[in-house]
Protein backbone atom coordinates (compact mmCIF):
# COMPACT_ATOMS: atom_id res chain seq x y z
CA UNK A 1 0.00 0.00 0.00
CA UNK A 2 3.21 2.53 0.91
CA UNK A 3 3.89 2.50 -2.96
CA UNK A 4 0.42 3.87 -3.98
CA UNK A 5 1.57 7.61 -4.65
CA UNK A 6 -0.50 10.64 -5.49
CA UNK A 7 -0.49 9.90 -9.33
CA UNK A 8 -1.61 6.93 -9.19
CA UNK A 9 -4.42 8.25 -7.35
CA UNK A 10 -4.92 10.96 -10.09
CA UNK A 11 -4.89 7.71 -12.55
CA UNK A 12 -7.21 5.95 -11.10
CA UNK A 13 -9.71 8.98 -11.15
CA UNK A 14 -8.79 9.23 -14.86
CA UNK A 15 -9.49 5.56 -15.79
CA UNK A 16 -12.93 6.10 -14.31
CA UNK A 17 -13.76 8.79 -16.54
CA UNK A 18 -12.94 6.75 -18.93
CA UNK A 19 -14.91 4.46 -18.28
CA UNK A 20 -17.83 6.60 -17.94
CA UNK A 21 -18.74 6.35 -14.41
CA UNK A 22 -21.13 8.73 -13.35
CA UNK A 23 -19.82 11.76 -11.23
CA UNK A 24 -21.58 10.26 -7.79
CA UNK A 25 -20.11 7.11 -8.65
CA UNK A 26 -16.54 7.98 -9.02
CA UNK A 27 -16.96 10.09 -5.80
CA UNK A 28 -18.09 7.56 -4.14
CA UNK A 29 -15.13 5.19 -5.24
CA UNK A 30 -12.76 8.07 -4.30
CA UNK A 31 -14.40 8.58 -1.19
CA UNK A 32 -14.22 4.88 0.16
CA UNK A 33 -10.57 4.49 -0.74
CA UNK A 34 -9.42 7.72 1.00
CA UNK A 35 -11.23 6.43 4.36
CA UNK A 36 -9.45 2.93 4.00
CA UNK A 37 -6.33 4.44 3.54
CA UNK A 38 -6.85 6.72 7.00
CA UNK A 39 -7.23 3.52 8.62
CA UNK A 40 -4.12 1.89 7.32
CA UNK A 41 -2.16 5.05 8.58
CA UNK A 42 0.94 5.93 6.75
CA UNK A 43 0.36 8.86 3.94
CA UNK A 44 -3.05 9.23 2.29
CA UNK A 45 -2.65 9.35 -1.54
CA UNK A 46 -6.24 10.14 -2.10
CA UNK A 47 -6.67 12.65 0.79
CA UNK A 48 -6.12 15.94 -1.52
CA UNK A 49 -7.60 14.64 -4.54
CA UNK A 50 -10.25 16.92 -6.23
CA UNK A 51 -13.68 15.78 -6.58
CA UNK A 52 -16.00 15.87 -9.48
CA UNK A 53 -18.16 18.85 -8.47
CA UNK A 54 -21.69 18.37 -10.46
CA UNK A 55 -22.97 21.69 -11.51
CA UNK A 56 -27.21 21.47 -11.23
CA UNK A 57 -29.23 23.33 -14.17
CA UNK A 58 -30.44 26.59 -13.14
CA UNK A 59 -34.27 26.69 -12.62
CA UNK A 60 -36.42 27.05 -15.01
CA UNK A 61 -39.99 28.27 -15.41
CA UNK A 62 -42.49 26.45 -17.24
CA UNK A 63 -44.59 27.96 -19.77
CA UNK A 64 -48.38 27.43 -20.34
CA UNK A 65 -48.20 24.29 -21.89
CA UNK A 66 -45.90 22.86 -19.82
CA UNK A 67 -47.13 23.85 -17.05
CA UNK A 68 -50.91 22.32 -18.11
CA UNK A 69 -49.53 19.23 -19.55
CA UNK A 70 -48.05 18.99 -15.85
CA UNK A 71 -51.18 19.00 -13.69
CA UNK A 72 -52.85 17.15 -16.27
CA UNK A 73 -50.65 14.71 -15.48
CA UNK A 74 -51.16 14.96 -11.32
CA UNK A 75 -55.06 15.37 -12.06
CA UNK A 76 -54.60 11.92 -13.59
CA UNK A 77 -52.25 10.50 -10.76
CA UNK A 78 -55.02 11.64 -8.37
CA UNK A 79 -56.92 8.29 -8.25
CA UNK A 80 -53.33 6.53 -7.04
CA UNK A 81 -52.28 9.14 -4.96
CA UNK A 82 -55.36 10.66 -3.67
CA UNK A 83 -54.62 14.24 -4.75
CA UNK A 84 -50.94 14.58 -3.20
CA UNK A 85 -49.18 14.70 -6.27
CA UNK A 86 -51.44 17.77 -7.54
CA UNK A 87 -52.08 19.32 -4.46
CA UNK A 88 -48.27 20.02 -4.07
CA UNK A 89 -47.68 21.14 -7.20
CA UNK A 90 -50.15 23.42 -7.13
CA UNK A 91 -49.25 24.67 -3.89
CA UNK A 92 -45.76 25.08 -5.60
CA UNK A 93 -47.52 26.41 -8.66
CA UNK A 94 -49.40 29.23 -6.84
CA UNK A 95 -47.91 29.98 -3.73
CA UNK A 96 -44.17 29.78 -4.67
CA UNK A 97 -42.96 28.14 -1.38
CA UNK A 98 -39.84 26.16 -1.07
CA UNK A 99 -39.00 21.97 -0.81
CA UNK A 100 -38.10 22.48 2.64
CA UNK A 101 -40.61 24.70 3.59
CA UNK A 102 -43.46 22.53 2.46
CA UNK A 103 -41.77 19.51 4.07
CA UNK A 104 -41.96 21.33 7.02
CA UNK A 105 -45.47 21.88 7.09
CA UNK A 106 -48.16 21.39 10.02
CA UNK A 107 -52.35 21.16 9.24
CA UNK A 108 -52.39 24.30 10.97
CA UNK A 109 -50.06 26.02 8.43
CA UNK A 110 -52.70 25.89 5.82
CA UNK A 111 -55.60 27.70 6.69
CA UNK A 112 -58.49 27.24 3.56
CA UNK A 113 -62.28 28.22 3.70
CA UNK A 114 -64.75 29.13 0.95
CA UNK A 115 -63.87 32.41 -0.41
CA UNK A 116 -59.76 32.99 0.96
CA UNK A 117 -56.91 30.48 2.11
CA UNK A 118 -53.64 31.56 3.57
CA UNK A 119 -49.90 29.60 3.68
CA UNK A 120 -48.31 29.94 6.89
CA UNK A 121 -44.34 29.73 6.47
CA UNK A 122 -43.48 29.92 10.16
CA UNK A 123 -39.66 29.11 9.76
CA UNK A 124 -38.50 29.98 6.21
CA UNK A 125 -35.00 31.15 5.16
CA UNK A 126 -33.12 33.14 7.12
CA UNK A 127 -35.86 32.33 10.02
CA UNK A 128 -38.18 34.40 8.23
CA UNK A 129 -41.87 34.30 9.27
CA UNK A 130 -44.52 34.96 5.97
CA UNK A 131 -47.78 34.39 5.56
CA UNK A 132 -48.88 33.68 1.56
CA UNK A 133 -52.16 34.35 0.07
CA UNK A 134 -53.44 30.55 -1.52
CA UNK A 135 -56.01 31.42 -4.56
CA UNK A 136 -58.76 29.38 -5.61
CA UNK A 137 -56.08 27.13 -8.00
CA UNK A 138 -54.52 25.74 -4.77
CA UNK A 139 -56.82 26.00 -2.76
CA UNK A 140 -59.50 23.32 -3.93
CA UNK A 141 -56.38 20.60 -4.56
CA UNK A 142 -55.67 21.02 -0.99
CA UNK A 143 -58.80 21.13 0.19
CA UNK A 144 -59.25 17.77 -1.42
CA UNK A 145 -56.28 16.26 0.24
CA UNK A 146 -57.04 17.03 3.47
CA UNK A 147 -59.98 14.59 3.20
CA UNK A 148 -57.27 11.96 2.84
CA UNK A 149 -55.13 13.18 4.97
CA UNK A 150 -58.29 12.69 7.73
CA UNK A 151 -58.71 9.20 6.57
CA UNK A 152 -54.69 8.55 7.14
CA UNK A 153 -54.74 9.52 10.59
CA UNK A 154 -57.49 7.56 11.61
CA UNK A 155 -55.54 4.79 9.77
CA UNK A 156 -52.56 5.33 11.77
CA UNK A 157 -54.17 5.46 14.54
CA UNK A 158 -56.11 2.19 14.54
CA UNK A 159 -52.68 1.18 13.42
CA UNK A 160 -51.18 2.15 16.56
CA UNK A 161 -54.35 0.56 18.52
CA UNK A 162 -53.52 -2.88 17.22
CA UNK A 163 -49.76 -2.70 18.04
CA UNK A 164 -50.43 -1.29 21.46
CA UNK A 165 -48.35 1.27 20.34
CA UNK A 166 -48.38 5.29 20.89
CA UNK A 167 -50.04 7.25 17.95
CA UNK A 168 -47.55 8.95 16.34
CA UNK A 169 -47.56 12.51 16.97
CA UNK A 170 -47.00 13.53 12.77
CA UNK A 171 -50.10 11.27 12.10
CA UNK A 172 -52.42 13.14 14.52
CA UNK A 173 -55.29 15.19 13.07
CA UNK A 174 -55.27 18.34 12.98
CA UNK A 175 -52.13 19.09 14.27
CA UNK A 176 -49.71 17.02 12.60
CA UNK A 177 -47.57 16.97 9.47
CA UNK A 178 -49.53 18.04 6.64
CA UNK A 179 -47.72 15.79 3.81
CA UNK A 180 -47.78 12.04 4.67
CA UNK A 181 -45.75 9.02 2.94
CA UNK A 182 -45.82 5.76 3.60
CA UNK A 183 -44.17 5.48 6.54
CA UNK A 184 -44.23 8.91 7.51
CA UNK A 185 -43.88 12.54 6.92
CA UNK A 186 -42.94 13.21 3.48
CA UNK A 187 -39.38 14.60 3.36
CA UNK A 188 -37.51 16.82 0.62
CA UNK A 189 -36.22 14.18 -1.29
CA UNK A 190 -39.72 12.25 -1.80
CA UNK A 191 -41.44 15.64 -2.66
CA UNK A 192 -38.70 16.10 -5.26
CA UNK A 193 -39.17 12.75 -7.01
CA UNK A 194 -42.73 13.52 -6.83
CA UNK A 195 -42.30 16.52 -8.95
CA UNK A 196 -39.54 15.08 -11.19
CA UNK A 197 -42.67 11.77 -11.65
CA UNK A 198 -44.92 14.33 -12.94
CA UNK A 199 -41.83 15.77 -15.28
CA UNK A 200 -41.45 12.95 -17.03
CA UNK A 201 -45.35 11.70 -17.27
CA UNK A 202 -45.97 15.21 -19.15
CA UNK A 203 -42.77 14.30 -21.19
CA UNK A 204 -40.76 17.84 -20.28
CA UNK A 205 -37.51 18.81 -22.39
CA UNK A 206 -35.78 18.96 -18.52
CA UNK A 207 -36.42 17.16 -15.27
CA UNK A 208 -39.07 18.85 -13.22
CA UNK A 209 -38.58 20.02 -9.75
CA UNK A 210 -40.33 22.09 -7.11
CA UNK A 211 -38.07 25.40 -7.82
CA UNK A 212 -39.11 25.76 -11.59
CA UNK A 213 -42.43 25.57 -10.47
CA UNK A 214 -41.30 28.24 -7.77
CA UNK A 215 -40.23 30.20 -10.77
CA UNK A 216 -43.36 29.51 -12.63
CA UNK A 217 -45.24 30.88 -10.03
CA UNK A 218 -42.60 34.33 -10.19
CA UNK A 219 -43.04 34.10 -13.51
CA UNK A 220 -46.97 34.51 -13.75
CA UNK A 221 -46.67 37.08 -10.84
CA UNK A 222 -44.61 39.07 -13.02
CA UNK A 223 -45.66 38.73 -16.39
CA UNK A 224 -49.41 37.19 -16.19
CA UNK A 225 -49.96 37.81 -19.78
CA UNK A 226 -47.78 35.06 -20.49
CA UNK A 227 -49.86 32.73 -18.47
CA UNK A 228 -53.75 34.34 -20.03
CA UNK A 229 -54.00 36.08 -16.63
CA UNK A 230 -55.26 39.22 -15.53
CA UNK A 231 -53.51 40.93 -13.09
CA UNK A 232 -55.62 43.13 -10.32
CA UNK A 233 -54.18 45.53 -8.65
CA UNK A 234 -55.15 44.37 -5.26
CA UNK A 235 -53.83 40.77 -5.96
CA UNK A 236 -50.33 42.15 -6.34
CA UNK A 237 -50.19 43.93 -3.23
CA UNK A 238 -50.88 40.78 -1.40
CA UNK A 239 -48.48 38.15 -2.74
CA UNK A 240 -45.60 41.78 -2.59
CA UNK A 241 -45.98 41.61 0.88
CA UNK A 242 -44.87 38.03 0.61
CA UNK A 243 -42.23 38.60 -1.34
CA UNK A 244 -40.71 42.18 0.63
CA UNK A 245 -41.92 43.78 -3.08
CA UNK A 246 -42.34 47.65 -3.16
CA UNK A 247 -46.20 48.21 -4.25
CA UNK A 248 -45.74 51.80 -5.13
CA UNK A 249 -45.45 51.15 -8.81
CA UNK A 250 -41.94 50.63 -9.20
CA UNK A 251 -40.08 50.07 -12.27
CA UNK A 252 -40.61 46.36 -14.27
CA UNK A 253 -37.28 45.68 -13.65
CA UNK A 254 -36.41 46.86 -10.50
CA UNK A 255 -39.62 44.41 -9.09
CA UNK A 256 -38.26 41.62 -11.22
CA UNK A 257 -34.37 42.11 -9.92
CA UNK A 258 -36.24 42.34 -6.05
CA UNK A 259 -38.65 39.51 -6.71
CA UNK A 260 -35.76 37.10 -8.66
CA UNK A 261 -33.92 37.27 -5.71
CA UNK A 262 -36.33 36.71 -2.79
CA UNK A 263 -36.09 33.27 -4.99
CA UNK A 264 -32.80 32.05 -4.31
Amino acid sequence: MSEITPIDAKAYRAHLFVKRFAPTTINRALISLMLFFDTIGGTNPFRNLTMIEVVEPASVALSKTEWNAVRRCAEQAARRDHGLALALATLFRYAGPRVSEVAALQIPDVQISARRGLLIIRRGKGLKHREVPLVQEARAPLDAYFIHRHHLAERWRERAKVRGETVPSWSIWPDGHLFLGQRGPLLERGIQEIIAKLGQAAKLSSPLGPHDLRHTFAKALLDPAAYGLDRPRCRFQRFSTCWAMPTSQPQPSTRGSRLMTSLV
